[in-house]
């Protein structure tokens, strides 16, 4: 039975690698188009300090990016539902 699992697990592994190295190699070219993004924030630095003062910035950055997520799953889901299920759709 452990070799089964084992044998199970180091084959999750490979494909998990396999996959990774797949899209490493997709995603590159397109990584490296990308322009250089670095900016100075430090004009803004004070004011972005005393607005965390008052509002925790870092919990709404989390809450909007989870926002966004939620909305791109129900999209997907709602369409999966409209093309799959032609009764509810």
């Amino acid at each position: 039975m452990d070799t089964i699992i084992n044998g199970f697990k180091s084959f999750f592994t490979w494909l998990l690698e396999y996959i990774k190295g797949l899209l490493n190699t997709l995603l590159m070219p397109l990584a490296e188009k990308l322009p250089d993004m670095s900016f100075d924030f430090s004009p803004v630095a004070p004011y972005v300090s005393f607005v965390n003062s008052w509002i925790a910035l870092d919990t709404g950055l989390f809450l909007l990016a989870s926002y966004f997520l939620y909305i791109i799953v129900m999209i997907s889901v709602k369409l999966i539902v409209k093309l799959f299920i032609p009764t509810v759709g």
